[in-house]
């Protein structure tokens, strides 16, 4: 009975989880297009200008690229979840990652007069799968990006620390 009971409270426990992140995930794809409703039955019923209605499917076209984002994310995060997500482990500098993906976002933070640097250390050697670590480091990198205020400076470090007596 007792077995039998906590096997109960697990699937409970997971079935509350299940439902708060379905709520939140409604919550987080309700907002952006409930604005992009909003603003589009104005410009619409207001007969708005040409330069309005412009700024309109501007913005809209951004909360679709950031709604797309999320779909994709919550999908990584399904197929992870299902363990039909296998990392695909190499051999890689982390240096190197750091400094492609700098080099590839300089032009957009100077777009938004912003400075944008990497400052890396001797080689970092690790075994990841790139694809997954590129997609994360892009993103905290687009995100200082997107959140930073122009004329801002925006500094990427990697650096090699000693953890409990070797490199890590």
């Amino acid at each position: 009975a007792e077995t039998f009971n906590a096997m109960i409270a697990r699937l409970q426990q997971s079935f509350d989880k299940m439902n708060e992140f379905a709520a939140n995930v409604s919550h987080e794809l309700r907002t952006p297009l409930q604005a992009m409703q909003g603003e589009t039955e104005l410009a619409l019923i207001a007969d708005a200008p040409l330069a309005e209605c412009r700024r309109v499917l501007e913005s809209n076209l951004e909360e679709i690229d950031r709604l797309n984002r999320m779909i994709r994310n919550l999908l990584v995060l399904a197929q992870a979840d299902a363990g039909e997500m296998r990392p695909r482990l190499e051999e890689m500098d982390l240096n190197e990652l750091v400094r492609d993906l700098v080099e590839q976002m300089r032009v957009v933070a100077q777009a938004r007069d912003l400075d944008l640097r990497a400052h890396t250390s001797a080689p970092v050697p690790l075994r990841a799968d790139s694809l997954r670590l590129r997609q994360m480091a892009l993103n905290l990198i687009d995100n200082a990006v997107k959140y930073t205020q122009p004329g801002g400076r925006i500094e990427v470090r990697v650096e090699r620390a000693l953890a409990r007596g070797r490199a890590e």
